[in-house]
This record gives structure tokens, C-alpha cells and sequence, in this order.
């Protein structure tokens, strides 16, 4: 009978000492697996993260653009309005002259014809 306890208190101990082995592996996996877990999210956030930057700064480069774009229509549009301003000024300068050309050319001929 004693070796019967014996070996029941034994056995007792195997099981025991299987039960926190098991124990301890599943601790263990699950600490593995909480650390992958965490791994992925952190690269998961850095993805995003730089996914994110990546897609300001392609809106920054368009709205940029867009702003050069902009910029330089209202240059060309001054640009073509100070031509057309500098023409009619050109033209009014050439009627005026026409016109005092005419003026004296009538003069002179209108004097020619009183001799």
C-alpha cells in the first residue's frame, strides 16, 4: 500500500508539474501572440501613417499647381489687358496725329488757295 501512494503521489507530482508545463507553454504562446499582434498594429499604424503623408503631400503638390496654374493665367490675362490697353492707346495716338495732319494739311491748302 505504501508504494501504491508512493507511486500515486508520483504520479500526482508528473501530473502536476505536466499541468504548469502546459501552463507556462500556453502563457508563453499567448505572450507570443499579444507581441505579434502588437508588431503588426505598430506596422499596420506606420503604413497608414506614411500612406497618410503620402496623400498630403500629393494634395500639396496639386493645390500647389493649381496655384502656379492660377497664378499664371492672372499674369497673361494682365499681360493681355495691358497690350490691348498699350494698342488702343497707340491707335488714339495715331488717329490724333491723323487727325492734326489733316488739320494743318487743310490749312496749308485752304492758305494756298486765300494767295
Amino acid at each position: 500500500i505504501r508504494e501504491e501512494e508512493e507511486q500515486r503521489r508520483v504520479e500526482a507530482l508528473r501530473a502536476d508539474h505536466e499541468s504548469i508545463e502546459l501552463k507556462l507553454a500556453g502563457e508563453s504562446d499567448a505572450d507570443a501572440y499579444r507581441r505579434a499582434m502588437a508588431e503588426e498594429r505598430r506596422q499596420s499604424f506606420a503604413f497608414r501613417n506614411a500612406e497618410g503623408r503620402r496623400i498630403r503631400e500629393e494634395e500639396e503638390q496639386r493645390r500647389v499647381e493649381a496655384l502656379r496654374a492660377d497664378h499664371e493665367s492672372i499674369e497673361l490675362k494682365l499681360a493681355g489687358e495691358s497690350d490691348a490697353d498699350a494698342y488702343r492707346r497707340a491707335m488714339a495716338e495715331e488717329r490724333r496725329q491723323s487727325f492734326a495732319f489733316r488739320n494743318a494739311e487743310g490749312r496749308r491748302i485752304r492758305e494756298e488757295e486765300e494767295q
